[in-house]
């Protein structure tokens, strides 16, 4: 999972738009292209952390310190991991919002969106405390298959507000739904 696919198939639009249409946007391509390259980069880390957390071989919540010094030791190695993956991950959807935002602003794109992306930086990230969040718990989920979540515990009554689906099918449905607006337009 990587947003490759979509880079190549964004450099394909940028050529045709650029030859065929005066009024391109250049600029703003070459950031929307630089925000994609950035956030893929991004996504590479965070994966890399996430499946060294996922092969753990017991969850935190079973060990305690102070009973062993390697037991202190691996839980300090994963609260580092769990500190890089949340500060990774939080760059990755600005980034994503960036791109997502600047690519509304190219011909044959302005109608492109990814809600998943959108909704955890806007209503989880930036906003929290807005009235159409108010999502402000300090909590991260990390090492599953969806990858890390943010704001992963709520308080009860939160639990379906703005949740978030995890890094990795939010990141799969926007560069799922670029791909699909890029691919017509290669022509």
């Amino acid at each position: 999972m990587s947003f490759d696919r979509s880079i190549e198939l964004f450099d394909g639009y940028y050529r045709v738009q650029d030859c065929a249409n005066v009024a391109f946007g250049r600029d703003v391509a070459i950031e929307a292209r630089k925000k994609l390259v950035q956030a893929n980069r991004l996504l590479r880390m965070v994966r890399t952390i996430n499946e060294s957390i996922s092969k753990f071989a017991c969850p935190l919540g079973t060990i305690s310190r102070g009973d062993d010094p390697a037991v202190d030791a691996y839980i300090e190695n994963h609260l580092a991991e769990k500190d890089e993956a949340e500060m990774w991950t939080e760059a990755f959807y600005y980034f994503a919002f960036r791109a997502r935002c600047i690519l509304r602003d190219l011909p044959h794109l302005g109608d492109f969106e990814c809600v998943g992306i959108r909704d955890v930086r806007n209503h989880l990230l930036e906003h929290p405390t807005g009235r159409g969040s108010g999502v402000i718990i300090p909590s991260f989920g990390f090492g599953g298959p969806s990858g890390p979540v943010v704001k992963a515990l709520r308080y009860s009554g939160q639990e379906q507000i703005h949740s978030d689906a995890g890094l990795f099918p939010n990141a799969k449905e926007m560069y799922e739904r670029l791909e699909m607006k890029l691919r017509p337009l290669q022509q």
